[in-house]
């Protein structure tokens, strides 16, 4: 998997590609095929638990998450 300054150094064409998916989103057949492979988008409990544990674990977790979500963003504007 690239990491972050990988995927902001891509144009828009290459990430969305990068991600097979496009603007428009995913198609319901990948959409399927990745629940198939990933499961639900949902915490392991292990992560759950450690909501309830440790406060600044969850907050560099969070940051991560964000930071995927951003990344996606943002470039989608930059090539709109």
């Amino acid at each position: 998997m690239m990491d972050s300054e990988e995927l902001l150094g891509l144009s828009v064409d290459k990430l969305l590609v990068r991600l097979n998916t496009s603007q428009s989103g995913l198609t319901s057949q990948e959409a399927e095929n990745r629940l198939k492979i990933c499961g639900y988008n949902e915490l392991a409990k292990s992560a759950r638990s450690l909501c309830h544990s440790n406060h600044s674990n969850v907050q560099a977790a969070s940051i991560h998450c964000f930071r995927g979500a951003s990344l996606a963003s943002i470039s989608l504007r930059v090539g709109a």
